[in-house]
């Protein structure tokens, strides 16, 4: 068993002491248990699909599904309703609007996201959406390292879950892989 199939078993057991609770004590290895693939999808997709999160947190297991790298349809189909829902007020970008594009490019729907990228988001959105969309930052994990346009964390964060583009000089930039911020 390696190490993401054992982190996705304590967070499928850890019991909740109260409302969300297994998600705030720890989102970055709520996301990472991802990795352990195929097998973890069906626990995710309920979570996506029940949309019990508050809302800082709805995007982990959105960020969780971009790490395992695969979905069904249905799953891809409401995704996809989330993202062009969220169009209403394009002006605003969001953790889970961006996790919903890494989730997507990662999912084969980049051309969904080219036809449906507004422009009337803010410049520096549009301008990440296009870095995700030329693969820029793209590692082994996926597009931007699955994980939304900013991460409050990435202080502590290493290169493995630590967003891959940054902010620097009026650009997205690649981040240097053992740079955690």
């Amino acid at each position: 068993m390696n190490v993401s199939e054992l982190i996705f078993a304590v967070v499928q057991q850890t019991q909740p002491t109260g409302r969300y609770a297994r998600e705030r004590r720890w989102p970055t290895l709520y996301i990472r248990a991802g990795d352990a693939g195929a097998t973890a999808f069906e626990f995710y997709k309920n979570e996506f699909m029940a949309d019990n999160f508050v809302p800082y947190l709805r995007m982990l297991p959105v960020l969780a599904i971009c790490r395992i790298g695969q979905a069904d349809p249905d799953t891809i189909t409401e995704m996809k309703r989330r993202f062009i829902s969220s169009n209403a007020g394009a002006e605003v970008f969001n953790d889970y609007k961006s996790a919903l594009v890494v989730a997507l490019m990662k999912l084969g729907e980049d051309s969904f996201l080219r036809e449906n990228t507004q422009s009337n988001m803010r410049a520096r959105a549009r301008d990440w959406i296009n870095a995700v969309l030329a693969n820029k930052g793209t590692t082994e994990a996926g597009p931007n390292n699955c994980m939304a346009e900013e991460w409050t964390m990435t202080d502590y964060l290493g290169s493995a879950m630590a967003p891959s583009l940054q902010w620097v000089n009026r650009a997205w930039t690649t981040r240097p892989q053992n740079q955690a911020n």
